[in-house]
């Protein structure tokens, strides 16, 4: 790729000396001419400037620079394909990494699909059991967002069998949670070193979030839970600066429980819609502003998006408290757009399959059930599973706002499948300014 690079500058630099020779000036240059190569590394400006040639490389981005990320979500109107892995169906002949969790999180320059490992390969004898979510043979790893999680591509993060990553615009800070169930340790990585760490403090499984952290004008937060799954736990707001822990506030939320939030920037303040894997089939919402305030509910709209779940039509919304009244859950996602919001949930009320995105009219401030938009991801007739909320800097998009993207978790094999492991693959998202048509990005794997 490098000599590549440099026949391709010599190539555009001998090109615009013939074209100058042939000008009517008889090759002598009274202006300035600029040729711009954006390239696969690095971007270089030529500028011919009376016969001399000056080569200046221009950055695509200032690695000493924080990332922004206090503009507003863009308001969209469907979402687009941004990438998909096929890892299972790939792993039929590669060397694919038996996963869970999979998500997506950007830097002002690339965006990475992060997955936690069994530490095992696809139909490998190590691959037998891996329903099982913690061992000491999680690690999380990632691949450039849209490759498949293969050995010789992936790039190593942490020990984890709980993660989440973010990017502050300088470098990628990781966190993954490891351990024993009642002595768990989270493990702070800034530029791929341990900085800092949480123990838990309840004793009861420390976990994350499972999908992409934020970081706003260089300090990044992310959400920890600790104790039981069905009934009251404990939960914290971290705030990070290069790695080290420089604050974190309790969430005092009294009859509600949190988990697996998905956060994103939108106005300054970070927006987590998370699950509340005790009760209620309504989504909790935490709202954190940089100071470590912050408020916390429930997301309003009258249509559930949690699964397991009942009837839309039976369905009262809330503000404040959980309702519905059905245990369990699944990590989902939303997006405020106003006073509306973008909700993902699987179209079975019962089970981890189909995929839809719908759009409630003022269902982040209301119990308001009308739909103005919806959108099918994968059909009822296929496995879905996780899915999880990120955004792309305007460094990287060029517009003026974040845009909204999510990705969806495809689980396979156990417990649903007669096979000996349980897998994943993923298909992700982005927001436009099109109504996108129904189809079905289904893993696909026989």
């Amino acid at each position: 790729m490098v000599v590549f690079n440099v026949l391709l500058h010599a190539v555009s630099i001998i090109l615009t000396v013939l074209a100058l020779g042939k000008s009517e000036n008889n090759g002598i240059c009274k202006g300035t001419v600029v040729r711009e190569y954006n390239e696969t590394v690095r971007i270089e400006k030529v500028t011919q400037w009376y016969n001399t040639s000056v080569v200046e490389y221009v950055p695509h981005w200032n690695e000493g620079t924080y990332i922004n990320n206090t503009e507003p979500i863009c308001d969209v109107k469907g979402f687009a394909p941004f990438s998909k892995d096929n890892g299972i169906r790939v792993g039929s002949r590669g060397h694919i990494f038996v996963i869970r969790e999979p998500f997506v999180s950007c830097s002002p320059v690339e965006c990475r699909t992060f997955f936690l490992t069994q530490g095992a390969l696809l139909n490998d004898k190590h691959s037998n059991g891996t329903v099982k979510d913690r061992s000491p043979f999680r690690t999380l790893m990632s691949v450039e967002v849209g490759q498949s999680p293969n050995v010789y591509q992936a790039r190593f993060e942490a020990v984890a069998w709980s993660a989440t990553a973010c990017h502050d615009g300088k470098k990628w800070m990781t966190i993954g949670v490891t351990g024993p169930d009642s002595k768990a340790v989270a493990v702070v990585h800034y530029g791929g070193v341990p900085t800092d760490v949480v123990n838990s403090w309840a004793g009861d499984i420390l976990r994350t979030q499972e999908s992409s952290c934020t970081c706003i004008q260089g300090n990044c937060y992310w959400v920890m839970t600790d104790g039981p799954a069905n009934r009251q736990a404990q939960y914290r707001i971290y705030k990070a600066n290069q790695g080290k822990i420089i604050g974190q506030t309790d969430v005092s939320f009294s009859g509600g429980h949190i988990e697996e939030c998905s956060c994103y920037p939108n106005d300054g303040k970070v927006e987590c819609v998370c699950r509340d894997n005790w009760t209620g089939t309504n989504r909790p919402v935490l709202v954190i502003s940089p100071d470590l305030s912050y408020r916390v509910g429930y997301l309003c709209a009258g249509l559930p998006s949690d699964t397991p779940r009942g009837e839309d039509a039976q369905f009262v919304g809330s503000c404040t408290s959980p309702m519905g009244n059905q245990g369990y859950g699944v990590k989902g996602f939303g997006f405020r757009q106003g006073t509306d919001v973008w909700v993902g949930r699987t179209i079975s009320r019962t089970s981890r399959s189909g995929f839809e995105i719908i759009r409630i009219k003022n269902g982040w401030t209301q119990t308001s059930k009308e739909q103005i938009r919806r959108q099918v991801v994968v059909d009822n007739l296929n496995w879905s599973g996780y899915s999880g909320s990120f955004t792309l800097p305007v460094e990287l998009s060029g517009r003026e706002c974040l845009v909204p993207c999510f990705w969806v978790e495809m689980i396979r094999g156990r417990p649903e499948e007669r096979t000996i492991w349980t897998s994943s693959s993923s298909i992700v998202m982005c927001g436009v300014d099109h109504e996108i048509a129904d189809w079905s990005w289904h893993d696909g794997a026989i």
